[in-house]
């Protein structure tokens, strides 16, 4: 997959130096990946959670961190969002079912 957003990865490590291989892996494991549909995200991150059609978040450091990302399975592209604190991704993932709801 190609990752669009690295730049936020380097920011959040540069903050959180004990995070650095954590999110390294994260990132590696991604720009191996040619995921088609979202069971092949599953496959490689049975944790990560889906937000409507392209919206994930996945667990850093056993959830103390979340990564939000917007996954393009036809153009085989991630863009990464941010990356949150446990309190913050509490808040986001408020945000995102309120809007949902309102949506359908």
């Amino acid at each position: 997959m190609r990752m669009i957003g690295t730049d936020i990865l380097e920011s959040f490590i540069k903050k959180h130096a004990e995070m650095k291989n954590a999110v390294l892996t994260w990132k590696e494991t991604v720009e191996a990946q040619s995921w088609e549909n979202p069971h092949n995200v599953k496959d490689i991150f049975p944790k990560a959670s889906q937000l409507g059609n392209k919206e994930w978040w996945f667990d850093l450091n056993y959830g103390g961190y979340r990564l939000l990302a917007t996954i393009d399975f036809y153009a085989k592209m991630v863009f990464i969002d941010g990356i949150y604190s446990h309190k913050e991704y509490m808040r986001i993932s408020k945000q995102m079912a309120a809007k949902k709801r309102r949506d359908k």
